[in-house]
Protein backbone atom coordinates (compact mmCIF):
# COMPACT_ATOMS: atom_id res chain seq x y z
CA UNK A 1 0.00 0.00 0.00
CA UNK A 2 0.85 3.61 -0.80
CA UNK A 3 1.68 5.70 2.00
CA UNK A 4 -0.94 8.71 1.77
CA UNK A 5 -0.86 11.97 2.56
CA UNK A 6 -4.17 11.49 4.23
CA UNK A 7 -2.46 9.27 6.77
CA UNK A 8 0.10 11.99 6.91
CA UNK A 9 -2.22 14.28 8.37
CA UNK A 10 -4.18 11.77 10.83
CA UNK A 11 -0.97 10.64 12.24
CA UNK A 12 -0.62 14.71 13.25
CA UNK A 13 -4.25 15.58 13.86
CA UNK A 14 -4.70 13.09 16.06
CA UNK A 15 -3.46 13.54 19.71
CA UNK A 16 -0.57 11.16 20.46
CA UNK A 17 -1.81 10.25 23.79
CA UNK A 18 -5.66 10.27 24.00
CA UNK A 19 -5.82 9.17 20.60
CA UNK A 20 -8.56 11.24 19.09
CA UNK A 21 -8.91 14.14 16.27
CA UNK A 22 -8.16 17.86 17.96
CA UNK A 23 -9.20 19.48 14.68
CA UNK A 24 -11.04 23.45 14.31
CA UNK A 25 -13.99 24.28 12.49
CA UNK A 26 -13.50 27.45 10.35
CA UNK A 27 -10.38 28.67 12.45
CA UNK A 28 -11.83 28.33 15.81
CA UNK A 29 -10.84 26.43 19.02
CA UNK A 30 -10.36 22.75 18.66
CA UNK A 31 -13.65 20.77 18.57
CA UNK A 32 -12.76 16.72 18.24
CA UNK A 33 -15.54 17.21 15.67
CA UNK A 34 -14.97 14.32 13.44
CA UNK A 35 -16.70 15.68 10.92
CA UNK A 36 -14.58 18.61 10.37
CA UNK A 37 -11.60 15.46 10.85
CA UNK A 38 -13.85 13.82 7.77
CA UNK A 39 -13.38 16.62 5.59
CA UNK A 40 -9.94 17.71 6.02
CA UNK A 41 -9.05 13.96 5.44
CA UNK A 42 -11.10 13.57 2.41
CA UNK A 43 -9.47 16.84 0.83
CA UNK A 44 -6.30 15.08 1.76
CA UNK A 45 -7.22 12.21 -0.34
CA UNK A 46 -9.06 14.48 -3.06
CA UNK A 47 -5.56 16.21 -3.36
CA UNK A 48 -3.86 13.05 -3.70
CA UNK A 49 -6.20 11.89 -6.41
CA UNK A 50 -5.36 15.41 -7.88
CA UNK A 51 -1.72 14.94 -8.04
CA UNK A 52 -1.62 12.14 -9.33
CA UNK A 53 -3.21 13.15 -12.03
CA UNK A 54 -6.29 10.59 -11.49
CA UNK A 55 -8.82 13.57 -11.05
CA UNK A 56 -9.41 17.01 -13.03
CA UNK A 57 -11.86 20.01 -11.89
CA UNK A 58 -13.82 20.98 -14.92
CA UNK A 59 -16.03 24.30 -15.29
CA UNK A 60 -19.32 24.34 -15.67
CA UNK A 61 -22.48 27.05 -15.95
CA UNK A 62 -22.82 26.72 -12.32
CA UNK A 63 -19.85 26.23 -11.10
CA UNK A 64 -17.08 23.20 -11.04
CA UNK A 65 -17.12 19.38 -10.92
CA UNK A 66 -14.33 17.01 -10.59
CA UNK A 67 -14.25 13.89 -12.74
CA UNK A 68 -12.35 11.16 -13.03
CA UNK A 69 -9.32 11.12 -15.94
CA UNK A 70 -8.03 8.07 -17.68
CA UNK A 71 -4.98 8.02 -16.15
CA UNK A 72 -6.84 7.02 -12.53
CA UNK A 73 -6.70 3.39 -14.20
CA UNK A 74 -3.30 3.24 -15.49
CA UNK A 75 -1.92 -0.10 -13.89
CA UNK A 76 0.40 0.52 -11.37
CA UNK A 77 -1.87 4.00 -10.52
CA UNK A 78 -3.92 5.10 -7.63
CA UNK A 79 -6.08 2.24 -7.93
CA UNK A 80 -3.47 -0.29 -6.53
CA UNK A 81 -4.21 1.83 -3.09
CA UNK A 82 -7.83 0.29 -1.79
CA UNK A 83 -8.60 4.22 -0.06
CA UNK A 84 -7.89 5.87 -3.67
CA UNK A 85 -9.55 2.69 -5.51
CA UNK A 86 -12.64 3.24 -3.45
CA UNK A 87 -12.36 7.38 -3.81
CA UNK A 88 -11.71 6.46 -7.58
CA UNK A 89 -14.81 5.03 -8.05
CA UNK A 90 -16.94 7.34 -6.28
CA UNK A 91 -15.58 10.02 -7.86
CA UNK A 92 -16.31 7.86 -11.04
CA UNK A 93 -20.24 7.77 -10.05
CA UNK A 94 -21.02 11.51 -11.20
CA UNK A 95 -18.96 14.42 -11.47
CA UNK A 96 -19.65 16.23 -8.41
CA UNK A 97 -18.87 19.76 -7.22
CA UNK A 98 -15.64 19.65 -4.72
CA UNK A 99 -17.28 20.71 -1.75
CA UNK A 100 -19.78 17.56 -2.13
CA UNK A 101 -17.18 15.52 -3.02
CA UNK A 102 -14.82 15.86 -0.31
CA UNK A 103 -17.66 15.35 2.52
CA UNK A 104 -18.25 11.85 1.05
CA UNK A 105 -14.66 11.08 0.10
CA UNK A 106 -14.14 11.77 3.92
CA UNK A 107 -17.31 9.67 5.40
CA UNK A 108 -15.62 7.16 7.90
CA UNK A 109 -11.98 8.01 7.00
CA UNK A 110 -10.43 8.91 10.00
CA UNK A 111 -11.54 5.49 11.42
CA UNK A 112 -10.46 3.40 7.61
CA UNK A 113 -7.01 5.45 8.23
CA UNK A 114 -6.65 4.48 11.44
CA UNK A 115 -7.11 0.89 11.01
CA UNK A 116 -4.60 0.91 8.47
CA UNK A 117 -2.41 3.01 10.29
CA UNK A 118 -2.53 0.30 13.40
CA UNK A 119 -2.18 -2.58 11.68
CA UNK A 120 1.16 -1.10 10.13
CA UNK A 121 2.65 0.17 13.54
CA UNK A 122 2.53 4.21 14.04
CA UNK A 123 -1.04 3.89 15.83
CA UNK A 124 -3.02 1.28 18.39
CA UNK A 125 -6.35 0.70 18.52
CA UNK A 126 -7.85 1.10 22.50
CA UNK A 127 -11.56 1.09 23.34
CA UNK A 128 -13.35 4.30 23.34
CA UNK A 129 -15.46 5.73 26.25
CA UNK A 130 -18.30 4.52 24.57
CA UNK A 131 -18.89 0.79 23.67
CA UNK A 132 -18.23 0.20 19.83
CA UNK A 133 -15.99 3.12 19.60
CA UNK A 134 -12.32 3.42 19.67
CA UNK A 135 -9.36 6.03 20.14
CA UNK A 136 -5.61 5.43 18.09
CA UNK A 137 -2.77 6.65 20.29
CA UNK A 138 0.48 6.83 18.96
CA UNK A 139 2.51 3.49 19.24
CA UNK A 140 5.08 4.93 17.30
CA UNK A 141 5.38 8.61 16.53
CA UNK A 142 8.93 8.36 13.77
CA UNK A 143 6.69 8.75 10.92
CA UNK A 144 4.45 11.51 12.39
CA UNK A 145 7.82 13.42 13.79
CA UNK A 146 9.55 12.73 9.91
CA UNK A 147 6.30 14.83 8.66
CA UNK A 148 6.38 17.61 11.56
CA UNK A 149 10.29 18.12 10.66
CA UNK A 150 9.40 18.30 7.07
CA UNK A 151 6.76 20.91 8.11
CA UNK A 152 9.12 22.81 10.49
CA UNK A 153 11.69 23.20 7.58
CA UNK A 154 9.79 24.16 4.95
CA UNK A 155 7.15 26.76 6.91
CA UNK A 156 9.72 27.80 9.81
CA UNK A 157 13.36 27.17 7.81
CA UNK A 158 12.07 28.29 4.03
CA UNK A 159 13.17 25.48 2.61
CA UNK A 160 11.85 24.13 -0.92
CA UNK A 161 8.71 22.27 -0.43
CA UNK A 162 8.25 18.80 -1.61
CA UNK A 163 4.80 17.90 -2.99
CA UNK A 164 3.72 16.14 0.13
CA UNK A 165 4.72 18.76 2.36
CA UNK A 166 3.16 21.19 0.47
CA UNK A 167 -0.11 19.68 0.51
CA UNK A 168 0.37 18.54 4.33
CA UNK A 169 0.65 22.45 5.20
CA UNK A 170 -2.23 23.36 2.79
CA UNK A 171 -4.51 20.96 4.11
CA UNK A 172 -3.44 22.04 7.89
CA UNK A 173 -3.97 25.72 7.35
CA UNK A 174 -7.18 25.07 5.99
CA UNK A 175 -7.94 23.65 9.49
CA UNK A 176 -6.30 26.58 11.51
CA UNK A 177 -3.77 23.96 12.68
CA UNK A 178 -0.50 24.33 10.53
CA UNK A 179 1.05 25.79 13.44
CA UNK A 180 -0.33 23.67 16.41
CA UNK A 181 0.90 20.73 14.86
CA UNK A 182 4.70 22.14 14.60
CA UNK A 183 7.17 21.26 17.71
CA UNK A 184 7.24 23.70 19.65
CA UNK A 185 9.24 26.78 19.14
CA UNK A 186 9.74 30.31 17.38
CA UNK A 187 7.07 29.72 14.51
CA UNK A 188 6.67 33.23 12.28
CA UNK A 189 2.86 33.95 12.47
CA UNK A 190 3.09 34.51 8.16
Amino acid sequence: MAVLIAEDLLLLLLDDHRGDLAVRDAGGPPTGSVLAGEAVLGGAVLLELDLAGAVQLRGTPGGHEVVVTPRAFEPGGVTGDPVLRAAVQRVDEAPRDPVELVARLGAGLPAALAGRLADGGPLRVVAGPVPGTFRWPAADVSRESGARRALWSVLVEGAAPDRRTRALAALLAAVGLAEDVLPPGPVPAA
